[in-house]
């Protein structure tokens, strides 16, 4: 019994997968909306006189991200459920590149709003998707290590992003915000391909039981 018991503890645990690449890839799914949303806030002005709008007519563009992004949530939780998380977050990505590209190359308001939708709807995929594959990649204190490092992520965008929106927007314009995004989600979609591509944990009835026999013969 002894023998059994050291074989079972030295079984590699779901804690050892925990690594750097993988939790900073989902911290940046994570980040892929508050991103994209308040980077272009110190441009509203520019961005106004570039199109030939008000002022308030452009936070328009603010507020449709908003209400796609949090409609497309309702919509991507039960498809990756579904389907798994491997799809829906790469087809996210994919998604909000073309909406990126559409937007920095948008001429007038409707047609950044299109822009706005087409990114919404990928950055909703990426950014709920992250704390569902932290659950399902880690456990114990890994997925607390994780989880904590997601958040972190999230509450730092908004106050880093519109810092960088100013300065690029300085340099090179608003349009050039679009370009950041749409080279972040680029940069993004390989490590997440990599990271998905792996083995995930599933907690269905099966990782249960073996938990509670492995816990029994401990």
């Amino acid at each position: 019994m002894a023998d059994q018991t050291i074989a079972i503890d030295a079984t590699p645990r779901p804690e050892a997968s925990s690594t750097f690449v993988q939790i900073a890839v989902l911290a940046g799914l994570a980040a892929t909306g508050t991103l994209a949303t308040n980077i272009l806030l110190p441009s509203l002005p520019q961005m106004a006189a570039s199109l030939n709008v008000t002022s308030a007519a452009v936070t328009s563009a603010i507020t449709i991200f908003l209400a796609v992004f949090a409609l497309g949530q309702l919509v991507v939780g039960p498809i990756s459920d579904r389907y798994g998380r491997r799809w829906p977050v790469l087809i996210g990505f994919v998604v909000f590149f073309a909406g990126s590209v559409w937007c920095g190359l948008a001429t007038d308001l409707p047609g950044l709003l299109t822009g706005r939708v087409i990114q919404a709807a990928g950055a909703c995929a990426t950014s709920v998707l992250s704390r569902a594959i932290a659950r399902d990649m880690f456990s114990g204190a890994a997925l607390a290590r994780a989880m904590a490092l997601i958040m972190i992520a999230m509450a730092a965008a908004p106050g880093f992003s519109p810092l960088l929106g100013g300065a690029l927007d300085h340099y090179f314009g608003w349009r050039s915000e679009f370009a950041l995004v749409a080279a972040f989600a680029g940069l993004g979609r390989s490590p997440m391909a990599a990271c998905s591509a792996r083995p995930i944990m599933r907690r269905g009835p099966r990782s249960i039981r073996w938990r509670s026999r492995k816990t029994i013969l401990a």
